[in-house]
């Protein structure tokens, strides 16, 4: 593999590491520290995450999904473990389906500064676990790719 290919490969991990992490790390951390505070002030906060996120997280797994594709026809047909690199990129898009289908009602609730929204920011902080477990599991699958590599 060449220098270039290989720091591809470097970098389609960690931000296949990252962007599971970061999903995460809202649940734990920011919708916490949320929903101390009172409405509307809780639906203001969440609506910032929430904007941020949904710019910065569905590029990143876009431009990891990128990365993994190229690394993994980069690579002579011969030299290729498997199709582990496609799965972890498919993975990383997954969020977006997810989503769209799941997520983006409770995100109309959680936005609407009442009482119901802190009931729906908590559903929107569980959903948000479980749409982190794809590209999660994309990681795991390119973490085992990886070692396998070694």
């Amino acid at each position: 593999m060449s220098s270039l290919l290989n720091g591809l490969n470097i970098l389609s991990t960690a931000l296949a590491g990252f962007i599971p992490s970061a999903i995460l790390g809202l649940s734990a951390m920011a919708i916490p520290a949320i929903l101390i505070l009172p409405q509307p002030e809780q639906s203001k906060a969440f609506s910032e995450i929430y904007r941020r996120g949904s710019i910065i997280m569905p590029s990143l797994s876009a431009v990891t999904a990128t990365l993994l594709v190229t690394v993994h026809y980069a690579i002579p047909l011969e030299n290729r473990a498997g199709s582990l690199r496609l799965y972890t990129a498919a993975s990383m898009l997954a969020i977006v389906p997810f989503t769209a289908i799941f997520m983006l009602k409770v995100v109309d609730k959680s936005k609407a500064g009442n009482e119901g929204s802190t009931r729906a920011i908590r559903q929107w902080s569980v959903l948000n676990v479980i749409r982190a477990l794809f590209p999660l599991t994309g990681f795991l699958l390119h973490l085992i790719h990886f070692k396998a590599r070694l």
